[in-house]
């Protein structure tokens, strides 16, 4: 939130802004797609300039150059070098360098649903939060289905927007500036949901009475997994899961805990037979785990080990442990939110400058709250 908008505060955000003042996710999103296909293309063109270039390299940077604009986020994406122009820009920034034809290979795949399989682990490794990892699956970005794209796109915006600086010269108002950045990332936040940024987690719930915390560091893994899901089960499932095999071969709880943790990527309710429940909770976990770990065999044979390693990532991308609002850890968390954020009006004027003597003292007598939540 407050970091982030200190961080991204000199970016220049009007070009994404329609003049009839539609903002939403294709509104946001395809605009900056293209100003990213139209940046890799300019070094395309640069880079095909030079001699001695490798035929390899040369065919990446003439499909970058081929590529048209968008105008969708399915099909026109399908082929998938729009996607692969955005992970080379995102890579070459990271690495403070311009766009080098490497970073384009997955383009060298001919096999659509091979370059796609490729894009997505390439692409994935930039994402922001293990939950953002997982929304891309490859069979849907080779049929040019939208899926989750959206949230996606958006998260990396959040990361990186790849946006260049107003220029100092510019005539743009301060006014103006703020105006931009809050419209901009307020709906690309909310598009990007949960996928935007890890919340910090609180594993109070976990502890049975006269417990500490403590005793994390005795309970084995799978304990506290099993704690965990039958955290979240308690209030819609009526029996308790004690074991990684017979207790979920039904696929009932696992469905239910999908549709707890993952509404937006289950079909929930799942289906009442039991064939077609256990496939759309393999379909259904593709996107909750990192790697694609579940299969109806290994549900319906109760294989233990799978279908504990499948719950302990979906336990590291969506815990669903976000502290509670009268919890001490919501407090100290509210406590340096406000702070940061009014911190962040001084410096940046909002208040004006008369009030920055009062932040200060005001700073000063809650210093030692301030310490104990950090």
């Amino acid at each position: 939130g407050v970091a982030r908008r200190r961080t991204l505060a000199n970016k220049d955000f009007s070009p994404l802004l329609s003049s009839r003042g539609d903002v939403g996710g294709e509104e946001l999103l395809i605009p900056w797609m293209n100003m990213v296909i139209a940046r890799a293309a300019a070094r395309a063109e640069e880079l095909l300039s030079w001699p001695h270039i490798t035929t390899t390299d040369r065919g990446r940077l003439e499909q970058v150059l081929k590529q048209k604009k968008i105008s969708n986020l399915g099909v026109d994406l399908s082929n998938c070098v729009a996607l692969c122009t955005l992970s080379a820009l995102i890579k070459a920034t990271k690495d403070g360098r311009a766009l080098a034809a490497s970073d384009l290979w997955p383009l060298d795949e001919r096999d659509l649903d091979l370059r796609a399989s490729h894009l997505c682990s390439n692409i994935s490794v930039f994402a922001p939060t293990s939950k953002a990892k997982s929304l891309l699956v490859p069979t849907e970005v080779a049929a040019g289905m939208e899926g989750l794209m959206q949230p996606f796109l958006a998260s990396l915006f959040l990361s990186d927007p790849l946006l260049p600086d107003i220029p100092e010269d510019s005539d743009m108002s301060d006014s103006k500036k703020r105006r931009n950045l809050e419209e901009v990332l307020s709906h690309m936040e909310e598009i990007a949901g949960e996928a935007a940024s890890e919340c910090l987690q609180d594993p109070q719930p976990l502890l049975q009475s006269g417990e500490d915390f403590n005793i994390f560091v005795s309970t084995s893994v799978e304990q506290l997994l099993l704690r965990w899901v039958n955290y979240h089960l308690g209030q819609i499932h009526d029996q308790v899961v004690e074991n990684f095999g017979t207790d979920l071969q039904d696929g009932m709880a696992l469905g239910l805990l999908l549709g707890m943790l993952a509404p937006e990527c289950s079909p929930y309710p799942f289906s009442l037979d039991e064939e077609e429940r256990l496939e759309q909770i393999v379909a259904a976990s593709v996107r909750c785990a990192e790697s694609e770990l579940l299969s109806v065999a290994a549900i319906i044979e109760g294989q233990s080990d799978v279908l504990a390693s499948f719950l302990a990532q979906l336990f590291l991308a969506r815990p669903h442990l976000n502290a509670r609002p009268e919890s001490v850890l919501s407090m100290h968390l509210h406590l340096l939110e406000g702070t940061c954020s009014n911190g962040a009006s001084v410096l940046n004027g909002v208040l004006g400058t008369e009030k920055v003597m009062d932040f200060c003292v005001g700073l000063e007598a809650r210093w030692p709250s301030i310490a104990q939540a950090y």
